[in-house]
């Protein structure tokens, strides 16, 4: 075979492996930080069972919950939001073109 077509098969082929391993370890590392525990979830101790659904849940047993934050307001969602609102309120004429042919 030519030299230049080893060079060049090697050379993929190794920059192929270092992309390969660096993907693994990439899943790795995302499995092993999404154990964690995420700053909104937090765990409780029950004392007294509550809510029907917690007819179950002996008093000492461990619930864990979420709390989720909201989110920002998005300046063109709201803006989109506008333009529907002012294109249903325009809907209410009844003006809408029409073509009849005989």
């Amino acid at each position: 075979m030519n030299p230049v077509t080893d060079l060049m098969f090697t050379l993929i082929w190794f920059i192929l492996l270092v992309w390969a391993v660096r993907t693994i370890l990439g899943g790795w590392n995302f499995v092993r930080q999404d154990t964690d525990r995420p700053s909104g979830m937090w765990t409780t101790e029950v004392k007294r069972p509550t809510h029907p659904e917690m007819v179950d849940v002996k008093p000492g047993d461990e619930l864990m919950g979420v709390t989720f934050d909201k989110k920002p307001e998005d300046p063109l969602l709201q803006s989109l939001q506008e333009r529907i609102e002012e294109l249903e309120d325009d809907d209410d004429d009844g003006d809408v073109p029409s073509i009849t042919r005989t």
